[in-house]
């Protein structure tokens, strides 16, 4: 049982390398008790527990397809399912808010003594109203035009 905050740690690793090791370049966000498996714009319809990775056909309280119990030694029996699993379901689409500085896009990262910062890898926002929200705030306080993407 993934219990101490080393074993959630542990468990969050093993989560990414098992989703590098197929080749998609995820990223593990949020809580470390009930981490976001981002990839390409959404959150995937998965879910961790203790160290199993239940894969589910929608966003919130799906129906589980299959899991993966997540060890050192990457397990390819759900390969095929996986692939399928990816491009069938509808997964949670995520937003960032962007702009151009220098022919750069740049990403909203939050404020930083009361301004707002950009970096080129930015905040993730899990539904469209808060981007849109501080897109509004951002163009108001600050005059800055923002893309949501």
């Amino acid at each position: 049982m993934a219990t101490t905050e080393k074993d959630k740690l542990k468990r969050n690793y093993r989560l990414q390398e098992f989703f590098r090791s197929k080749g998609y370049d995820v990223k593990v966000l949020g809580k470390i008790d009930n981490p976001a498996v981002v990839y390409d714009g959404m959150v995937l319809n998965c879910y961790v527990k203790n160290f199993d990775l239940i894969f589910t056909n929608k966003p919130f309280n799906g129906e589980e397809l299959f899991r993966v119990k997540l060890t050192h030694k990457i397990s390819t029996e759900h390969d095929d399912a996986i692939e399928q699993w990816l491009h069938l379901y509808e997964h949670r689409k995520i937003y960032k808010l962007q702009i151009t500085c220098n022919n750069k896009f740049m990403y909203y990262v939050g404020k930083r003594e009361n301004k707002p910062a950009f970096s080129t890898d930015g905040f993730y926002f899990f539904n469209y109203d808060s981007a849109k929200e501080v897109a509004k705030e951002l163009k108001q306080e600050f005059g800055i035009n923002t893309k949501i993407i």
